[in-house]
């Protein structure tokens, strides 16, 4: 017996590592040279030079590399360096799902949700909604929760919905928990929980998350869960759209309509723009301003300001930042 337990022991063994050998001989993967070739694409799609970033990427499209599929599927997506085409988009979003890369399932769940390339199919986009859900994508799960909340394409189900809302949020999607505070706080299908919906919004409070910002400002202007306090909700408007504080016009004062108007409403400060604002720089400067804020009660908003400006001015991996035009476009008004 104990010869025959051994024995099969030794025939699993012997299956197991032909198998692992078979998925390692099989399995698409990178050369060093094509990896570092790799990195360079991603690096340069990330820096948003997509020609170069697309010309590396045609290089390894026969790797067989999900990654490669994926990049290739946003920049037909998108259109960026190349012609937006979402037959070529769908083509290689495809090839990567086939190899069950998750973002690129997701992707195809909401090319068919709206009805990109494909007739619109909401069902069958839940169902690469879920495929992609189980391969963990927290963006999958987010548009999961969203249409189980509002029974698009599947039975309403406001506490799966909210279930699926807090994986999506363990996994880091932003956008879950803007949306499940505005749920609690909204109480369409639900009775109305101040109380959960603020706490959510006050996770994004230090990230400078402008829909977050908005939320609580509009609870303490409206004194749900909190007091009414006026100043509080007035203190911080994230004015990060383009050109907050030029004039309206030409010849115009140095603030716009739109920053006057926070002014006399009683705002003690506002961060604005001079000059129309690349987006990625804008995020970093505006992160790093409330992330530099909330690190220590005595940090000033000047000071956080400059925080947040040179950390773009110094980044290693975006050294064209420390252009002007990147991390220069804020100002603030008032640093009470």
């Amino acid at each position: 017996m104990y010869f025959s337990i051994c024995h099969k022991f030794m025939i699993n063994l012997a299956s197991y590592s032909v198998t692992l050998l078979l998925f390692l001989f099989l399995s698409p993967s990178l050369s060093i040279s094509e990896e570092l070739t790799f990195d360079k694409a991603d690096k340069l799609y990330k820096q948003e030079d997509y020609e170069k970033a697309f010309s590396l990427l045609k290089e390894l499209e026969k790797s067989k590399d999900p990654r490669v599929y994926h990049l290739l599927g946003e920049l037909y997506y998108y259109g960026d360096h190349v012609d937006e085409n979402d037959e070529e988009a769908a083509h290689f979003y495809g090839l990567a799902a086939d190899l069950d890369f998750a973002p690129s399932i997701t992707r195809l769940g909401v090319m068919h949700e709206e009805g990109y390339f494909y007739e619109v199919n909401v069902q069958l986009a839940n169902e690469f909604y879920f495929r992609a859900h189980e391969l963990n994508d927290d963006e999958a799960t987010y548009f999961l929760a969203v249409n189980m909340q509002f029974g698009a394409g599947i039975e309403q189900n406001i506490p799966r919905a909210i279930s699926f809302y807090e994986e999506a949020i363990r996994r880091g999607n932003e956008s879950a928990v803007i949306d499940l505070g505005y749920l609690y706080v909204n109480g369409e299908f639900i009775t109305p929980d101040y109380e959960k919906g603020f706490n959510l919004f006050k996770t994004l409070d230090n990230d400078g998350v402008p829909d977050a910002l908005h939320n609580l400002a509009l609870m303490y202007t409206n004194g749900y869960y909190v007091d009414v306090n006026i100043d509080k909700a007035f203190e911080y408007y994230l004015l990060s759209a383009c050109n907050t504080a030029s004039g309206d016009k030409l010849g115009a004062e140095g603030l716009s309509g739109l920053s006057r108007a926070f002014i006399y409403a009683g705002a003690r400060s506002l961060l604005v723009s001079h000059w129309s604002l690349e987006s990625r720089s804008a995020v970093k400067l505006t992160t790093g301003f409330f992330g530099a804020l909330g690190s220590s009660e005595n940090m000033s908003r000047s000071k956080a300001l400059q925080h947040s400006m040179l950390g773009v001015i110094l980044d290693p991996d975006l050294e064209y930042y420390s252009h002007p035009a990147f991390w220069g476009p804020f100002s603030l008004i008032g640093d009470r």
